[in-house]
Parts: structure tokens; C-alpha cells; sequence
């Protein structure tokens, strides 16, 4: 999912605005943020890199209605910080993340299409022939199948984006 960005999450209640607090931690399950509204309007995305670049205070700026938002690590980082109009406009941000999916030996691989089910299956048959390379048979298989499975993941992200799956 990391690679093919399948599996998504529109999430409206993990985050609570906090009067003055910039920074908030993410889903367990979250493996990329996509976009972020605060009362009905996007915010832009940045990143702390860039702020740094600009030279920009945004640890210290007074607290406001947030304008962008920045993923660092597990946190989503708002500048500026919300005040406490802000938290009283809106106090959960809407936000759309690439998530993990549940466990694909109980559940399948939910979001994926069923004709893309066995590519998963063929990066676990490498990953397993990677941890028990006991013969040239079993390295040669893992590399064989992990090709097969690059070249399809590209085939399958144009074919998520082309949907509009994938943001």
C-alpha cells in the first residue's frame, strides 16, 4: 500500500485543536497525509523544511486561523498554531491519509481491486524467499517476482490515480 497508495482514510475525528498547540500526533495507521481543511477550506501543504528555508518563526508566530499544515515524522504540524477562535470554528480538521490496511490474510486487501490481489501475494512470496535463501532457486524467485511486482505497482498506482483514487 505504501507504494501502490491504495488504501485511504478520510479522518474528522483523530485530531482535536488545542488552543496554542501546533503540533498533533497522526493515526497509528497513517502513512501519508494528502490534505488537510480547518473549517471548510484547504489548507496549503508546506513542509518544516521550507518554513526553515523561508526563514519564517513558525514556532513563535501568534496563534491564528492555521493556513498550511506540514507532516513531520508520526505529527501533523499547523501554522500558524490555532487560537481559540479557530478551535471554536472548527475544533477537528478533516484530513485524507494513505493508510494501512487491515490484515490481508483475514480481510483480504480491502480497497485494492481483486484482479490486483495477487501482486500482493507475489511480494510476499519474495519477501519470504528473501529471508530463507537456502538455494540459488529461492534467490532467483525472489528476484523475479519482486521485478514483476515493481513493474505492476506502476501499472496499478496510473490505474488508481486515473480513477481518482489516489490524491
Amino acid at each position: 500500500n505504501e507504494l501502490v497508495e491504495f488504501h485511504w482514510t478520510t479522518d474528522s475525528s483523530s485530531v482535536t485543536l488545542v488552543n496554542g498547540t501546533q503540533e498533533y500526533s497522526l493515526p497509528a495507521d497513517c502513512i501519508r497525509v494528502a490534505w488537510v481543511e480547518h473549517n471548510g477550506t484547504e489548507l496549503a501543504k508546506a513542509s518544516i523544511e521550507e518554513w526553515r528555508s523561508k526563514e519564517i518563526d513558525w514556532r513563535n508566530e501568534a496563534a491564528g486561523f492555521p493556513r498550511e499544515w506540514a507532516m513531520e515524522g508520526d505529527r501533523l504540524v499547523f501554522y500558524p498554531k490555532p487560537s481559540a477562535a479557530a478551535v471554536a470554528a472548527a475544533a477537528s480538521p478533516v484530513f485524507r491519509y494513505v493508510s494501512t490496511p487491515p490484515n490481508f490474510s483475514t480481510n483480504v486487501a480491502e480497497q485494492l481491486a481483486s484482479q490486483h490481489h495477487r501482486y500482493v501475494v507475489w511480494h510476499g512470496v519474495a519477501e519470504f524467499s528473501y529471508c530463507h535463501p537456502d538455494s540459488a532457486v529461492a534467490a532467483q524467485r525472489a528476484e523475479e517476482l519482486m521485478k514483476m511486482f515493481n513493474e505492476r505497482v506502476v501499472a496499478v498506482k496510473a490505474y488508481y490515480e486515473a480513477r481518482g483514487l489516489s490524491r
